[in-house]
């Protein structure tokens, strides 16, 4: 392919990404920004905690099977064997996963709640609909991963979009009866990722592929021992990094109180919208680097979107730093104070981002041996953050997630050095 057909057609698969991405995200970040607006301080503080578990459940229910899909489509592009079986044993390994979990995670919501102000009802009714919202959640990403594997990228944008949509429809719904509760803002989520999950799997089942849901077939044993094998190695170091989204909002809900966890859930409305660039890697780049079968190309392509990340890192840091307050007006009158979080957050959402790209590469190319010790590092560092920084504010639960992302992006950037250098071509 010439030069000047790639620029077309990557200048396409981004014009496509953005368009959709446009859709999707006006809507969340609507309906995300409403909710801020919308629940009163005390039901956001309980949103944002149900919310914090939901996160710890999407991630260790993978636990490494996304990135063994990435995997083994390159694997068995290059055999010229069949993928789809891998497909069906991911399935039954993130909701194997899932079960163990939710044990872990209800469990936590039932005896932290209680100690932070909220009623048993109020947890129970959160935990129902935060169940139905991660099984939902945990279908609709596989089957939007398989979408965008096959190159089927118009389907997976219209089960975003329609599940963005839906959310907002229900917050609207919330607004119009004056039923600020954050149960239905968790029904919110949880509408949406089944209107997502339903969507996809109708995309696969039009373009020809099998459901890999259909509870009629079982994994064969060859991928599901693929898949396994895959993720055994880093388990440990996954199951610890699955704690991290979610962890600024549990040490300030048990160092600082409510009113810190409602202030650390509205700044992360506005790192999502810091961190846009993020689903890019995911939806785009990661899944098309993972059929490139020519490792000085991958480089290439790997080395040119770095730049990217750079100059849009260096832009958000910059909004941040020169209109903060038009950043906070966003959020509302409640969470006008925090000026000096703005900053913060937004550097944290770029490290993020980046930390995120290098990690779906590690994934992606099977260089997971070293996760690991790098999850001991990373862990002993914590534990030494936490043990030197005030985190009893809100600005010092933010500055924790500064330099613990900092730390993270550090010993990905290791990992991934490491395994290029490994590569043949390399001297």
């Amino acid at each position: 392919m010439s030069f000047w057909a790639r620029i077309r057609q990557w200048t396409r698969l981004f014009s496509e990404y953005a368009a959709a991405q446009a859709v999707v995200q006006v809507l969340g970040v609507a309906a995300g920004l409403w909710l801020v607006n919308l629940l009163p301080v005390r039901e956001y503080a309980l949103y944002t905690f149900a919310m914090s578990i939901f996160a710890f459940l999407s991630v260790f229910s993978d636990l490494g099977v996304g990135g063994a899909l990435l995997f083994f489509r390159r694997e068995t592009r290059a055999a010229g064997i069949a993928f789809e079986p891998y497909v069906r044993a991911a399935y039954k390994v993130r909701y194997a996963l899932l079960a163990l979990g939710l044990c872990a995670g209800l469990a936590f919501m039932a005896t932290t709640g209680p100690e932070r102000g909220f009623g048993y009802r109020e947890i129970v009714a959160v935990g129902a609909v935060l169940v139905v919202a991660v099984w939902a959640q945990v279908g609709s990403s596989v089957a939007i991963l398989q979408l965008r594997l096959e190159g089927l990228y118009r389907g997976s944008y219209l089960a975003e979009a329609c599940a963005s949509a839906l959310r907002l429809l229900v917050v609207a719904a919330m607004w119009l009866a004056a039923a600020p509760l954050a149960w239905l803002a968790m029904l919110s989520g949880a509408a949406g990722a089944l209107a997502s999950r339903t969507v996809a799997a109708g995309a696969l089942r039009r373009a020809g592929h099998a459901l890999p849901a259909d509870p009629s077939q079982s994994p064969q044993r060859a991928p599901l021992e693929g898949i396994v094998r895959y993720v055994l190695p880093m388990s440990l170091s996954t199951a610890y990094f699955s704690i991290q989204g979610p962890l600024t909002v549990w040490l300030s809900a048990y160092f600082a109180g409510t009113q810190s966890v409602a202030e650390i859930g509205a700044l992360g409305r506005l790192g999502l919208i810091f961190g846009l660039l993020s689903g890019f890697m995911g939806a785009v780049l990661i899944p098309r680097l993972a059929v490139v079968t020519d490792d000085a190309h991958y480089l290439r392509r790997y080395l040119q979107f770095w730049v990217v990340l750079a100059v849009f890192g260096a832009g958000v840091i910059a909004l941040a730093w020169g209109v903060p307050n038009w950043l906070l007006w966003l959020l509302g009158d409640s969470y006008a104070g925090l000026g000096d979080g703005v900053l913060i957050v937004a550097v944290s959402a770029v490290l993020a981002s980046w930390g995120g790209y290098i990690v779906g590469i590690n994934n992606a190319r099977g260089w997971v041996r070293l996760q690991s010790p790098a999850a001991a590092i990373f862990a002993a560092t914590q534990v030494w953050l936490i043990m030197v920084l005030d985190l009893s504010s809100t600005i010092g639960v933010l500055y924790y997630g500064l330099w613990s992302s900092l730390a993270g992006l550090l010993l990905q950037v290791v990992i991934n050095v490491a395994g290029f250098r490994k590569l043949t071509w390399v001297t």
